[in-house]
């Protein structure tokens, strides 16, 4: 799937809240280290870079209290590498997510240009698109590479599985998560170092009942955000 048609699309949502909303908006973009925790502890999973942008708002409550309602793109991903036998092996996925936090922020003024805060709360991800690299080097000989999509699904059974093909590396559609930020007020500058986890598995259900196994995102975000009203 085109990222610049979902940056499109994006923008399409928006547009009634650039017109209407009367509170303090504005624009956040940065990059994260994302990788996946597996409950089999033997996986090695490496982190990767990965870029995000987005629109925030910021709704006031009281004196220091604010509620931050964010719409982004972001993605997401992991380098698991593993040898066996003299074989290398590294598989590395890039998932690209349309993503809604809501943090609750503590704010402490220093002046009234400048400050820092503290804000934590969830986030729901819906996957959009994705895809995967996979290599095994042999100690001996070529390497033996291939590729391909990523694909979003919440359940996985009998009657959707033949919409699949071999090269499809299945994903759930919808992510569950929390997170937690520290940051700097430089009005109308932000600057904010912050850690995201998943609270729902990676991997899809099978006829509706979770897997033995489990994956969760879990990515280090620093992010720079522009205040336009």
């Amino acid at each position: 799937m085109n990222i610049s048609k979902q940056i499109s699309t994006l923008v399409i949502m928006v547009i009634p809240f650039l017109s209407y909303s009367q509170q303090p908006m504005g624009l956040t973009a940065g990059a994260g280290l994302y990788t996946n925790i597996f409950s089999e502890n033997d996986i090695n999973s490496n982190h990767i870079l990965t870029p995000f942008l987005g629109l925030f708002w910021i709704l006031e409550q009281s004196r220091g209290i604010s509620y931050r309602p964010e719409v982004l793109i972001i993605s997401k991903g992991s380098n698991i590498q593993s040898e066996d036998t003299g074989v290398k092996r590294e598989l590395k996925t890039r998932t690209y997510y349309i993503e809604i936090p809501i943090m609750m922020q503590l704010s402490f003024p220093i002046n009234n240009k400048t400050g820092f805060y503290f804000s934590v709360g969830p986030h729901i991800s819906v996957g959009i698109s994705g895809n995967w690299k996979n290599s095994e080097t042999p100690q001996f000989g070529a390497a033996d590479n291939s590729s391909g999509e990523i694909k979003f699904i919440q359940n996985l059974t009998e009657n959707n599985a033949s919409s699949f093909d071999e090269n499809d590396l299945l994903m759930r559609r919808f992510e569950l998560g929390a997170n937690a930020r520290v940051g700097l007020d430089f009005d109308p500058w932000t600057f904010s170092l912050g850690y995201s986890r998943g609270l729902t598995s990676t991997i899809p259900k099978i006829d509706g009942d979770n897997t033995d196994e489990a994956s969760i995102n879990s990515g280090f975000r620093l992010a720079f955000s522009y205040i336009i009203n």
